[in-house]
């Protein structure tokens, strides 16, 4: 059996284009995880993020934490309402300039975070989502750059919080 030039020519094309669809795209996969599905209203969330892009990016800080090496990363957070994530909070910190959180390629980072943080007692409970601020970095590799990494990277799985666990 003989097949034609043109018949094998959109079959590779079809395959191509099947294949491309069944690997995950690095540019689209969220870099963050949650070890946690459910957790109470007065519990912290552990967040795991591991940089999968490929280049050295920065998990921009709010000045909230101890000290540098405990300084949470700048977030809103998101609630389900119907079909719907809408904006529901964020954390309340001032500060001038404090280091962001590098992460070069294959690094990895958990962070916990009061899950009240940010929100009011008057939203719980409900399934939320916590976007994150994190930008590739700057020409000199240690500073933030101005471009952030793609939504779809930087927003973290659901977590239900209850008003108690």
């Amino acid at each position: 059996m003989r097949i034609g030039k043109h018949t094998f020519r959109g079959f590779l094309f079809s395959l191509v284009v099947f294949l491309a669809c069944q690997a995950p795209d690095a540019q689209e996969t969220s870099i963050i995880s949650v070890e946690q599905e459910s957790v109470g209203y007065s519990d912290e969330i552990t967040f795991h993020f591991e940089n999968i892009t490929g280049q050295t990016i920065a998990v921009i800080t709010t000045g909230c934490g101890t000290d540098e090496e405990k300084y949470l990363p700048s977030f809103f957070v998101e609630k389900r309402e119907q079909q719907e994530w809408v904006r529901a909070g964020a954390p309340v910190c001032i500060a001038i300039a404090t280091p962001p959180i590098l992460l070069e390629s294959g690094d990895t980072k958990t962070i916990d975070i009061p899950a009240d943080l940010g929100l009011e007692t008057s939203q719980i409970p409900g399934e939320f989502r916590y976007v994150f601020d994190i930008r590739t970095t700057g020409p000199n590799g240690n500073s933030p750059g101005e471009s952030k990494i793609a939504i779809a990277q930087r927003v973290s799985p659901a977590v239900r919080i209850e008003t108690s666990q």
